[in-house]
């Protein structure tokens, strides 16, 4: 678990890498023009940020969820972060996140992460 936290904060916090085109169409996330995953818009609210994703394999089989949070800290202002919810095993990660979550900023981060491996959940990733 922490080595999946720390490698998912690295990828997030740098976010610098080999410039891989990433696309969504038609709920496919494709890099570099290969399929990648499917992705799914849940309930999106833009009053209080809490947008919600489902990430499914390449055979729309569901393998996890990205769930923007939010909270108001009295001191600090509005902090924003990310929930990886893994759907097998319960696992509920979060990330620090400053950008709001849409379908392309999903993607990117989902990518970013390297959590998938030949259109499945990477073991070794989680």
């Amino acid at each position: 678990m922490k080595s999946l936290f720390f490698t998912l904060l690295l990828v997030l916090l740098t976010f610098s890498g080999f410039a891989q085109k990433i696309a969504v169409k038609d709920n496919l996330i494709t890099v570099d023009k290969q399929p990648y995953a499917h992705i799914e818009a849940g309930e999106i609210y833009l009053i209080n940020h809490s947008n919600l994703f489902y990430i499914k394999s390449l055979q729309n089989k569901p393998l996890f969820v990205v769930k923007e949070m939010g909270l108001n800290d009295p001191t600090a202002g509005f902090l924003s972060y990310l929930q990886f919810i893994f759907l097998d095993s319960k696992l509920v990660v979060e990330v620090p996140n400053g950008i709001p979550l849409r379908f392309m900023t999903a993607a990117r981060q989902v990518y970013a992460a390297r959590l998938l491996k030949n259109g499945e959940l990477d073991p070794q990733a989680v």
